[in-house]
């Protein structure tokens, strides 16, 4: 079997730590996720450019425990220090919260840090 493989683009990512996670999220297929504990940044694959946050979640990211996309990768999800849980619709550009689990937790024992 021959697989033949070209480079469509090619960035250089200016940063001392690797980023952990690449994702696409959203249906359009414009711009890669890269994905920290703290940190969120976008890599637009036509130019090769990054935008270092993205305003609708960067102000949710310093309480931010744990952050992952959904498995079809249109939602980013976050879990809070609080107990909050934010997911954010990228193509819609909407952000839902969900509150009162850290209640939930406390209940059953369930540590977050």
């Amino acid at each position: 079997m021959k697989v033949c493989l070209e480079v469509l683009a090619s960035a250089g990512i200016k940063r001392r730590k690797p980023w952990p996670r690449i994702t696409w999220l959203g249906t359009e297929r414009e711009s890669l996720f890269l994905l920290d504990e703290k940190r969120v940044s976008v890599l637009y694959v036509p130019s090769g450019k990054t935008k270092r946050s993205v305003p609708k979640v960067s102000s949710l990211l310093s309480e931010t425990i744990c952050s992952t996309s959904s498995p079809g990768g249109l939602y980013l999800v976050g879990i809070q220090a609080s107990g909050d849980i934010f997911v954010w619709h990228k193509d819609k550009d909407e952000l839902k919260t969900l509150c009162g689990l850290a209640r939930f937790l406390l209940d059953a024992d369930i540590s977050l840090a």
